[in-house]
């Protein structure tokens, strides 16, 4: 399932230099340099799935995406991300111990993309069974109307397997995932794609 090889030393450094790709406004222009040099140094060294570099207001989370599992939901999160669609977003819903979520414009849980829903994607490996698993939101009970919203769980959820498609895992940054609060921004989502 994970077919990626990263090494110990780029992985150290991308932990600790995350705090810099946060940055803050008077900082922006060197954090921006930072981030682009470690972005750079993780595409040489990595090979296998794509990574989502989200930079929050906290800091960075990084997702391994799930390309050859789920590969329909992975484009569809790249496409948007490409776009710059996910920028400035807030998280709308953070649920301590449960899940923080993000991805609607409205900032309300009930907006969306534009783009044409996907169906659900499920694997069999893929399950809501440690911290920090990422899957697509949808509307109520229509397990076809997924768009942009996206969650990443704070605990196990194994009741929601085959119920949402889970598109990745979070690599890097995990100890954000309980600092993030509601209307915190996603400032950017950043892909590095195997070579």
């Amino acid at each position: 399932m994970f077919k990626k090889i990263c090494s110990f030393t780029v992985l150290a450094l991308l932990l600790f230099s995350l705090s810099a790709c946060g940055g803050n406004s008077n900082n922006d222009s060197q954090s921006s340099t930072k981030y682009s040099e470690l972005v750079s140094s993780l595409t040489l060294q990595y090979e296998g799935d794509p990574l989502a570099m989200i930079e929050t207001s906290k800091g960075t989370l990084i997702i391994e995406l799930f390309q050859e599992q789920v590969s329909e939901t992975v484009n569809n999160f790249i496409k948007l991300a490409e776009a710059d669609f996910y920028s400035n977003l807030k998280w709308h819903i953070v649920l301590p111990g449960i899940k923080i979520q993000t991805g609607d414009p409205t900032g309300t849980g009930t907006g969306g993309s534009n783009t044409t829903p996907i169906k659900l994607e499920t694997h069999p490996d893929l399950r809501h069974d440690k911290v920090g698993v990422v899957g697509m939101a949808r509307y109520e009970n229509d397990l076809n109307s997924a768009t942009s919203q996206f969650y990443i769980t704070l605990d196990v959820e194994p009741e929601w397997d085959r119920k949402y498609a889970i598109f990745g895992q979070v690599v890097g940054g995990a100890e954000l995932l309980g600092a993030i609060e509601r209307n915190d921004t996603v400032r950017k989502i950043s892909i590095v794609k195997a070579e």
